[in-house]
Formats: structure tokens, C-alpha cells, sequence
């Protein structure tokens, strides 16, 4: 799944995920069999004017905790180095994010996540987690 998403440029200290909602229960999975992977490729911008990064909101599918997201080594990505933000928290949750600099070309967020379960389970599951996030 590919979604427009505003350029962002790397941050210089650590990301925090948090719940979009602290009432909701967590629920961006709903009645989850298994473990919950996901990826996010955000294209980034090194100009100095833009927001520092994106307010990136998950929601725990369990708690409603934050948990780090910090950058880790980098690595070669058809040719090109990339900067790997990366974190997890309880319940066997796992974040990992990509900055790439694609510009002049637009700027993409790229998500997968896997579970275990029904098409139509994991169809409301990815419907929720997009709808947990919070832009600024």
C-alpha cells in the first residue's frame, strides 16, 4: 500500500510512537491472532524549514503505551544508503522505518503488515492502523 505523505526530513533524536486515542483500549487490532508487523517508508527532505518530523501515532494493540523509535544502522538499498528508524514494544510489536531522499520525484509513506487470520480481519485491521495516525 502506497499513500501520499508530506516530506520529512531525518530526525536527530528519537521518534516516540503513541496511541492516537489513550481511551480507546488500544484497538487498531482488532480480536489479533497472532503478531502484528509494520513497516513504514516515509521519503525524506533535508530542508531545514520543514516540520521536524511527522507526529506518527500507533495505537498498542494491548496497552496504550508509548515506546522509542530510534536509528539504527544503515544499509544499502539499490545503491543507495538508507537510514533505518527502528523500535518495538510489548506483544511482540514491531516498528521499522526507512528514510529514503527521493526528491525531486513525490514523497511516499509505504506500509506492509502481516497477521495471522481472515482477508477480511486483516482488511479492518490495516483500515484501522491508517486511521490511528496523526499528521502534522
Amino acid at each position: 500500500m502506497r499513500f501520499p505523505s508530506a516530506q520529512l526530513r531525518l530526525p536527530d533524536q528519537t521518534w516516540t510512537a503513541k496511541p492516537a486515542d489513550k481511551g480507546s483500549g488500544g484497538g487498531y487490532a482488532p480480536r489479533l491472532s497472532g503478531q502484528l508487523f509494520l513497516n513504514e517508508v516515509p521519503t525524506i527532505t533535508n530542508d531545514p524549514d520543514l516540520d521536524e518530523l511527522l507526529d506518527l501515532s500507533l495505537a498498542d494493540a494491548n496497552r496504550n503505551e508509548s515506546f522509542a523509535v530510534r536509528l539504527g544502522p544503515a544499509r544499502d538499498l539499490d545503491g543507495v544508503s538508507v537510514a533505518v528508524l527502528e523500535g518495538s514494544g510489548g506483544g511482540g510489536h514491531l516498528v521499522r522505518f526507512e528514510t529514503v531522499v527521493l526528491e525531486p520525484q513525490p514523497a511516499y509513506l509505504t506500509l506492509e503488515i502481516r497477521t495471522t487470520g481472515s482477508a477480511a480481519l486483516h482488511r479492518e485491521r490495516v483500515e484501522a492502523v491508517v486511521a490511528s495516525w496523526q499528521w502534522r
